[in-house]
C-alpha cells in the first residue's frame, strides 16, 4: 500500500538485509491457469562464491482475492549459512476498500545459524469519492530467536489523489518503534536514506513525505 513512499513494508520485511531488488536476475513466470500463476528467479553469483539466490512465487486471483505465497533462498558467500525466506499474503478488494495482510519466517539471517525472527503485517484502504484514497498499514517485526529487546513495529497513514489518469499526488507519514537492539527505519525503501546518518539502535525514526508521481509510456517504436 505505500510501495515507494515512506511507510514501505520492505523497511520491515526487508530490513534484516534481504535485496529489494537484484542485478543480473533471470526471471521466468508462467500463464495463468485458472487465476493461477508461478514465477522462478535466479541470481547468480556476482564475484563472490556461494552468494547466488533463487526465489519462487505462486499467486491465486480470484474475483477480488488474491493469495501469495513465496520461499527464497540467498547464499551468503562461503562458510555462511544461506538465509531462507517463507512468506505469506492474502488480500480482498471489495471496490470501495480493500485489506490485507501477511506473514514471513526469515532463518540464518545474514548467514548466521539460528538467528531467526518472524514479521507480520495487515494494512486497508478506503476510497474517497473518485480520486482519493485514505490507508493504513501496521508491520511488525518479533524479537530474534537468539536475542531479546530487537522487536519493531512500524505505523503508516497516506492519502492518495488521481489528479488524472497519469498524475497522483500523495501524502504519507510512517513511524518505527525500535527496542533498544533494533534499527528499522521507516524511509528507506520509500525514498532510499541517502543523505540521512546512520540509524543508532533503540531510535524510533518518522519520516512525512509530499509527493506527485506521474506515470507516463514511452517508446522509440511507433505501437
Amino acid at each position: 500500500m505505500f510501495g515507494d513512499q515512506v511507510g514501505d513494508l520492505g523497511n520491515i520485511w526487508g530490513g534484516d538485509g534481504l535485496p529489494g531488488r537484484s542485478d543480473n536476475a533471470a526471471k521466468y513466470r508462467t500463464p495463468s491457469f485458472g487465476g493461477a500463476t508461478f514465477a522462478l528467479t535466479y541470481v547468480p553469483d556476482q564475484g563472490v562464491n556461494d552468494a547466488n539466490a533463487y526465489i519462487g512465487k505462486a499467486e491465486y486471483v480470484t474475483g477480488g482475492i488474491k493469495l501469495g505465497g513465496v520461499y527464497a533462498n540467498f547464499g551468503n558467500g562461503a562458510s555462511k549459512s544461506d538465509t531462507k525466506v517463507a512468506a505469506m499474503t492474502a488480500s480482498y478488494d471489495a471496490g470501495a476498500f480493500s485489506v490485507g495482510g501477511g506473514w514471513q519466517r526469515e532463518t540464518d539471517i545474514g548467514g548466521t545459524s539460528n538467528k531467526d525472527r518472524d514479521k507480520y503485517t495487515l494494512g486497508t484502504a478506503v476510497k474517497l469519492g473518485d480520486s482519493g484514497t485514505i490507508k493504513a498499514q501496521y508491520s511488525k517485526s518479533n524479537d530474534l530467536s537468539n536475542a531479546s529487546n530487537t522487536s519493531a513495529d512500524q505505523w503508516a497513514v497516506g492519502y492518495d489523489h488521481a489528479w488524472d489518469k497519469n498524475t497522483t499526488l500523495y501524502v504519507a507519514y510512517a513511524k518505527t518503534n525500535n527496542d533498544a537492539g533494533a534499527s528499522y527505519t521507516s524511509y528507506n525503501y520509500g525514498h532510499g536514506d541517502q543523505g540521512v546518518t546512520g540509524l543508532v539502535a533503540g531510535n524510533s525514526p518518522s519520516a512525512i513525505s509530499i509527493g506527485l508521481v506521474y506515470k507516463f509510456d514511452w517508446g522509440v517504436l511507433n505501437r
